[in-house]
């Protein structure tokens, strides 16, 4: 079992409140509720002390309190920035301009370590291995760490299934929800590796689009289909070239071509979106290969419809695992039809997304965002101002009560391999 943080792991990186200095105190001399109360204080002073919040965790823990420990130990991590990998204009970006705290690892791994062991006391293993597993890998040589998650390896994944249409039929009878699937593409010579799929060519969305045919089959034909080109411009010849090569791979595959006098991806995006009357759209940039299991299309969508807390379902670039900006992952115990996992991530990366949610708030949140005007014509401001609003929620809620408003999702379980591979390289 992973032992307390030290007082040096609680005091964290950053100066505090002489509120959360007395409640560290008291936390060491075993004084658990009076010391919470202090912590609380602290966290009304300061909502974003990552100090705080985990002096509270170990405070909770400590009174048995293990739902409100787990709670204030994912707020406490919504507070960091530096174990995200974000580069510096990202960090200035998610702290609204203001100096990010800064640490070292072994700060977000103490965190880590006290949540896996409280998610072992509220019988979630899965949940821990994935805790300690991040514990590991922000400081490999702890010991604690990588002696819990051995002890949780097994428990991490399950049994293997695939989705069948007999099932979409039990759910949902005589009722598929419509899909839309939105490939979003833009002229591009900055490829390398595969700069024989690199336009004026229709090589990379050809690449995607067959991928897509052979993990998700049948249930694709029923979905209206749209290559969204971003950035198109007549005068430009290689464009143009682009535009007609496009043509010709629409009239083959059952693509409808939609120009948008627009430039970048959030304005391409909010007017390829108006033209979308589906339950569901699936959002793919151009250049992502599908890998792995074979999934049945519309038993997957029938079984996302019957599941009102999902709006959202990513497939990941990487094995599913604490990263970077998936920085909670849990089991979605309360969901049995499907293997998902509860995220804090919004990405661009291949996913579906349920039309109304995104129409109605969460592209008003990207276009009355700063980067809506100062992002340029690149394929910024989608995704960072999502995550941006989804990270602050759980700073303030913790994971379950932020999630509980914006159902994002990873598919899989935890530790499965990688379900698309990038092909702009």
């Amino acid at each position: 079992m992973v032992k307390e943080a030290s007082s040096r792991a609680v005091a964290g990186p950053v100066r505090q409140f002489s509120a959360a200095r007395l409640g560290r105190s008291l936390l060491r001399n075993n004084v658990s509720g009076r010391a919470l109360e202090y912590f609380c204080r602290a966290i009304e002073a300061r909502p974003g002390s990552p100090e705080a919040c985990f002096g509270a965790a170990l405070a909770c823990r400590k009174l048995g309190r293990i739902k409100e420990a787990i709670s204030y130990c994912q707020r406490a991590l919504a507070c960091i920035d530096d174990f995200l990998g974000a580069s510096d204009w990202f960090r200035a970006y998610l702290a609204d301009g203001s100096p990010a705290p800064a640490c070292g690892a072994e700060f977000p791994a103490a965190i880590y370590q006290t949540l896996a062991a409280c998610h072992v006391a509220a019988g979630c293993p899965q949940n821990a291995w994935l805790c300690a597993r991040a514990a590991c890998d922000l400081v490999p040589g702890d010991k604690q760490a990588a002696l819990l998650m051995a002890s949780l390896e097994k428990t991490a994944s399950g049994g293997k299934g695939r989705l069948q249409d007999a099932g979409a039929q039990e759910l949902c009878p005589g009722k598929i929800p419509s899909l839309t699937v939105l490939v979003t593409t833009h002229f591009s010579d900055k490829l390398k590796i595969n700069r024989h799929l690199a336009p004026p060519g229709t090589g990379l969305v050809q690449e995607t689009w067959s991928s897509m045919v052979r993990v998700f089959g049948a249930g694709l034909a029923r979905a209206r289909r749209i290559v969204c080109l971003d950035g198109f411009d007549p005068a430009d010849g290689r464009k143009l070239a682009y535009r007609g090569n496009l043509e010709k791979f629409c009239r083959a595959n059952g693509f409808e071509l939609f120009c948008p006098p627009t430039s970048g991806l959030l304005p391409a995006l909010a007017a390829a979106v108006e033209t979308i009357s589906s339950d569901w759209f699936m959002l793919v940039e151009h250049d992502w290969r599908f890998v792995g299991q074979e999934l049945d299309m519309a038993g997957l969508l029938a079984r996302l419809e019957s599941l009102s807390q999902v709006n959202y379902l990513r497939f990941n670039k990487r094995a599913n695992l604490i990263r970077r900006f998936d920085f909670l992952m849990e089991v979605a115990d309360d969901i049995s039809c499907l293997p998902l996992l509860r995220t804090t991530a919004y990405s661009n990366n291949p996913c579906l997304i349920r039309t109304r949610v995104f129409r109605s708030s969460w592209l008003p949140l990207c276009l009355g965002d700063p980067l809506a005007s100062a992002g340029g014509a690149g394929s910024i401001g989608v995704e960072e101002p999502l995550f941006k609003r989804l990270r602050r929620d759980v700073g303030r809620l913790g994971f379950a009560g932020a999630h509980r408003a914006w159902g994002t999702y990873v598919y899989g379980r935890p530790g499965d391999p990688a379900r698309i591979v990038h092909l702009g390289v």
